[in-house]
């Protein structure tokens, strides 16, 4: 498989755990939760657990320079939680902004 230097270097059984930990973070109704996933101390996106209905929803940096990792991310959420999942870009504009809002639980994962 042909992929980019940079999807070879995420640890991709980390975004696994991190996937799961959420899953059970919903069933034991510690929610709203984000995870944030950055490279580089560059935001790559995040994962937000909501306390609606079993939301999950995964944002991405529209601006992140390996589409390769942006495409594996979502396949991977969608894989392990074996369901759909919202998935929303956000560009420049949407960064400045969405970095502003600081939710009360979450964890910043350096990739």
């Amino acid at each position: 498989m042909n992929q980019s230097r940079g999807n070879l270097q995420i640890n991709w059984g980390l975004i696994t755990k991190v996937i799961l930990e959420g899953k059970q973070r919903q069933e034991l109704g510690e929610l709203p939760f984000t995870y944030y996933y950055q490279k580089s101390g560059s935001l790559i996106g995040s994962f937000f657990c909501g306390d609606e209905e079993g939301e999950f929803i995964l944002f991405f940096n529209l601006n992140y320079p390996d589409s390769a990792v942006i495409l594996q991310l979502i396949a991977q959420h969608c894989q392990v939680l074996k369901e759909e999942i919202l998935v929303y870009p956000l560009d420049s504009q949407g960064i400045e902004l969405y970095s502003t809002v600081t939710p009360e639980k979450y964890i910043i994962l350096d990739l």
